[in-house]
């Protein structure tokens, strides 16, 4: 079999996303056999999921600062709030991975009480892992968008 990129070099595997034939010149340094179209719509799609959780909380920040910026509250205690909410997501995701939340409860004030509960909890776990959450997501776009670019010269 020969290469798709290069026809008059034999194929050395088979990309795992398009299942086209690859030299060893064409495929990436990953794990996986991958050609670098796929390589580029894995990292376009990883940037896209990051690029959608920093506007949520973004959307949550400035929502909640709406909200509460005619209130009679000390500018500290706005922001310590708003910081709260937005980083909510973080914590509520970081939260249901290891505690399903309240699923499981039949009464519908048991249930409601577990919710209450799981909110309270995911927005001060949010305080720990928002700001992580945040950086990771900075970094894991500057790294897709480095090596598109490298993957694109080549």
């Amino acid at each position: 079999m020969k290469c798709a990129n290069h026809p008059e070099n034999d194929a050395t595997g088979l990309c795992t996303g398009c299942q086209r034939a690859l030299c060893s010149k064409c495929q990436t340094d990953n794990d996986a056999v991958l050609c670098s179209r796929c390589v580029i719509a894995h990292n376009n799609a990883v940037t896209r999921y990051f690029f959608k959780q920093l506007a949520i909380s973004g959307v949550l920040l400035v929502v909640t600062l709406s909200v509460l910026r005619n209130s009679t509250m000390a500018w500290q205690t706005i922001t310590t709030l708003a910081l709260m909410v937005s980083f909510l997501p973080f914590g509520w995701s970081a939260l249901t991975r290891y505690f399903p939340p309240g699923h499981h409860y039949f009464h519908p004030a048991a249930r409601f009480m577990a919710l209450s509960f799981h909110l309270f909890v995911a927005a001060l776990l949010g305080w720990l892992v928002g700001p992580w959450q945040i950086y990771k997501a900075v970094r894991e776009i500057m790294k897709a968008r480095s090596a598109n670019l490298s993957l694109n010269q080549r």
